[in-house]
């Protein structure tokens, strides 16, 4: 039913709001144009899917039958003829669901003439579309982090990284002229022509399209100026550009820094360090105490000590002690920028803080080679995917808009199990590599991964 301002009412609202209307245009713009992981084809509707979680279950399984295997004996009117059973095998999914809410007040709209909610109503699919996506490569991080053995190890020549371990990356560390089939013909020989797209940042594009093997799309605009979209071929591939793909830090020069205790410390004394705070102690030192001990070389030693213990910014370093000098070098498996050391001091201490090597860091970029349907998608029933409310005396009048949605987002040849299933995974259970598993033959699976500097 349609609502309209009207005070009497009690889900009044200063915008014109249909239930109905407002579903069915949520559902049908629900990837964006400019989602391009989403709207590639890449995911497909499952209508397999969605018949067995119409009922409103949160897991399905979806059987299938292996490739038919076994040797040939002679046949000679002696030998008997072997009969073995067609194995079969099982995929199993889940439902996840998603809530939000929004608000505005209606004063806004008094005294500015802005209308908040239209512009929440104007933002919210492609709002959703981009949670949808984050969603969808968190996924595939899962399941191309498993590591596949037995009958599923070439699952393992799914993934390609040629990134500088460290160092400043080489040309050799960079998309080439023929990385992408060479990542398609790795993972699956013959069959790598199952591969439809490649998604990847606009940085590695920009490289690829220095070989000129890039061809870019082309639209004339309003003045029949013609332009280049977001979208290229490469071979057999469509190439599609998307920011939103893993962007890893990589360290290619270590920073390195030195802590000097210049002055040794007494009983009652403090050093910051990292933004934590040690203090000094006669003896019996326990948590972040350091003992004053004989000499300032044993402070330090016990400071070290200490640091490399810590799980915050320290972990990002190795420490090491050399008389009254603790060096800390940046980890190379870093894959953030580090916190910079810092050194403060109460009390006698002295202490000095040098940097002997400034970091240099560099960039890892994920690219995914997939094929058309390898994510399979349903909707599963929501009584109410939205709803309104106004509350007339919170802030002079406030319009509210809620939102709700159950789907299952699933990779073709793999299944999804966790020890106490949820009513609902959260993301973090979805994109935990822990809970998946191959269990389709990985030549039939069209998923693949690159990673370049």
């Amino acid at each position: 039913m349609s609502k309209y301002i009207d005070n009497s009412t009690q889900y009044s609202l200063r915008f014109h709001y249909d239930e109905e209307l407002f579903n069915n245009r949520w559902a049908s713009e629900l990837d964006p144009t400019s989602l391009v992981l989403l709207n590639s084809g890449v995911m497909v509707e499952s209508p397999e899917i969605a018949s067995m979680i119409a009922g409103g279950s949160n897991y399905f399984t979806i059987p299938f039958y292996k490739d038919i295997e076994g040797d040939e004996v002679n046949y000679d009117g002696k030998t008997d003829i072997p009969a073995d059973d067609n194995e079969d095998g099982a995929q199993s999914g889940v439902v996840y669901g998603r809530a939000k809410g929004w608000k505005a007040q209606i004063f806004v709209n008094d005294f500015t003439g802005a209308d908040p909610m239209g512009n929440i109503l104007a933002r919210i699919n492609k709002w959703k579309g981009k949670k949808v996506q984050s969603r969808v490569i968190g996924i595939l991080n899962a399941i191309l982090g498993i590591e596949a053995d037995g009958e599923f190890a070439d699952w393992n020549n799914h993934k390609m990284d040629i990134s500088a371990t460290s160092g400043t990356p080489a040309e050799a560390n960079k998309i080439g002229l023929t990385t992408l089939r060479d990542v398609c013909v790795q993972a699956l020989g013959d069959n790598a022509d199952k591969f439809d797209f490649a998604i990847m940042h606009s940085k590695v594009a920009n490289d690829l399209s220095k070989f000129n093997v890039l061809e870019y799309f082309k639209y004339n605009d309003a003045r029949g100026q013609e332009l280049d979209v977001k979208v290229g071929r490469n071979g057999n591939l469509i190439v599609l550009i998307c920011d939103e793909v893993p962007v890893e830090v990589s360290v290619q020069t270590a920073g390195v820094y030195t802590i000097k205790i210049d002055t040794a410390g007494v009983a009652g004394d403090t050093i910051k360090v990292f933004n934590e705070t040690y203090s000094f102690v006669a003896s019996g030192a326990t948590g972040n105490q350091i003992a004053v001990g004989s000499s300032k070389n044993d402070q330090a030693s016990s400071l070290k000590n200490l640091l490399s213990a810590k799980t915050g910014p320290e972990a990002d370093y190795t420490f090491t002690v050399a008389t009254d000098t603790i060096t800390a070098t940046l980890k190379n498996s870093v894959t953030k920028k580090a916190v910079v050391p810092s050194v403060s001091t109460t009390g006698t201490v002295g202490a000095t803080l040098k940097t002997t090597t400034q970091p240099v860091y560099g960039n890892k970029y994920t690219t995914y080679i997939l094929g058309r349907g390898t994510l399979l998608r349903a909707p599963a029933p929501v009584e109410k995917p939205s709803d309104v409310d106004y509350k007339p005396a919170e802030k002079g009048g406030t319009e509210y808009l809620y939102t709700r949605y159950r789907e299952a987002i699933h990779p073709n040849g793999f299944t999804f199990s966790m020890a106490n299933l949820p009513i609902s995974p959260a993301d973090s259970d979805l994109e935990n590599t822990a809970n998946w598993k191959i269990v389709m033959n990985p030549k039939n699976i069209a998923i693949a991964r690159l990673i370049c500097n």
